[in-house]
């Protein structure tokens, strides 16, 4: 999941610029083995969602295990006050890295709330164990008595490398923006810098103008904007990245007359012999 942020600045509902969010209501649930790069107020939303007529059972488990999250602007998890009383939520094995709090860039009254997770449910057994993080923040900021932690530790998270992601190898998603003149949120108007590079009506550009700089939307200002091609989309781990298994993976599949097979290289190519 690349970019769920990118509209950060100027999104379009207050509180609606974070990368993902689940909102898990009866049964079990598994998010694992995924790449969340570029969040902005945060990583994840999660919440225990009660909708009337809902069956919950003590063995529901809503389980986050073994993902890689890189390149925020502000903490890791938000676990909302919204709750069942029963669910229980596990964040098992995930790493949180290159969290560079930039969330006061639009409104300098921003605060830093220096943790990866914030958690307000204060009714469902939520259990965080074995997580990684390598910034200088404090893992978690508990609401409840309802939350236990073993083994979660600060330590040196390598990046991921992709096959092509169209940008340079060691790119800092935190420059990849969308491109908005003002912010509907805050009324403030949105600065870019030389270096950036937005999104803006499905192309992609690079900040070349030293200096920042509002209200110069591309491509009416080519001394701004450097048209860049679209980046590839092979999003696959390279065989010498770090942390093999996550995201995109070349998987075999068999059709159901079990007469032909390929490989699923892509969400948007499929290979078959």
């Amino acid at each position: 999941f690349l970019g769920g942020s990118l509209d950060w600045k100027d999104p379009f509902q207050a509180f609606q610029d974070n990368h993902s969010q689940v909102a898990a209501r009866e049964g079990s649930v598994r998010v694992h083995h995924n790449l969340f790069i570029g969040g902005a107020s945060t990583f994840l939303i999660s919440f225990s969602q009660d909708v009337a007529g809902d069956v919950h059972d003590p063995s529901d488990l809503v389980h986050y295990h073994d993902n890689y999250s890189s390149h925020g602007r502000n903490i890791g998890a938000y676990i909302h006050s919204a709750a069942n009383g029963m669910t229980r939520f596990r964040f098992e094995d995930n790493l949180y890295r290159h969290i560079d709090f930039q969330y006061d860039e639009l409104d300098p009254a921003a605060v830093n709330h220096n943790r990866i997770f914030r958690i307000f449910n204060t009714a469902n057994p939520i259990e965080l164990v074995g997580n990684r993080w390598d910034g200088p923040q404090l893992f978690a900021a508990v609401a409840g008595s309802n939350v236990t932690q073993a083994d979660n530790l600060p330590a040196a998270i390598p990046p991921v490398a992709f096959v092509d992601s169209g940008f340079p190898p060691d790119f800092d998603f935190l420059l990849l923006e969308m491109w908005a003149d003002v912010s509907g949120i805050s009324g403030q108007p949105v600065s870019y810098q030389a270096g950036d590079y937005v999104v803006h009506q499905g192309l992609l550009y690079r900040c070349i103008e030293p200096g920042s700089h509002t209200g110069k939307e591309p491509p009416d200002h080519p001394g701004t904007w450097e048209p860049v091609p679209l980046p590839a989309d092979d999003l696959r781990l390279a065989a010498d990245s770090p942390h093999q298994g996550l995201g995109l993976l070349d998987t075999v599949f068999v059709f159901s007359d079990g007469l032909e097979s390929g490989t699923l290289a892509s969400w948007s190519s499929v290979t078959t012999p």
